[in-house]
């Protein structure tokens, strides 16, 4: 995880103040449209800003897509169709899923 957590600050650090900029506009046009699920892990999520950017990219008219992280990370990215429902509500923007028997 360290490892991870070190390779995402450094892909961060060679990116431009513009880039950061735009990233950072994208983040916030994302919000509330997307769920960070946490697998077999109770740790807080670590979400490198270029990520927004695949959220945005990913994302289909109609149809749920998940979109891998890591090993413990998935994303899930609500549809446009079902973000425009006026009765869409925000969704928890972190849960955690425990797929190991006990």
């Amino acid at each position: 995880m360290l490892i991870f957590s070190s390779f995402q600050c450094l892909s961060q650090a060679e990116l431009t103040t513009q880039e950061v900029q735009h990233l950072l506009s994208i983040k916030a046009q994302v919000e509330g449209t997307y769920q960070v699920e946490m697998i077999n892990t109770r740790s807080l999520p670590t979400i490198p800003l270029i990520a927004y950017k695949e959220i945005e990219q990913r994302r289909k008219q109609s149809e749920v897509v998940y979109y891998q992280l890591n090993e413990n990370t998935r994303i899930k990215i609500f549809p446009l169709d079902q973000i425009k429902d006026p009765n869409f509500g925000f969704p928890e923007e972190v849960i955690y899923i425990n797929t190991r028997s006990n």
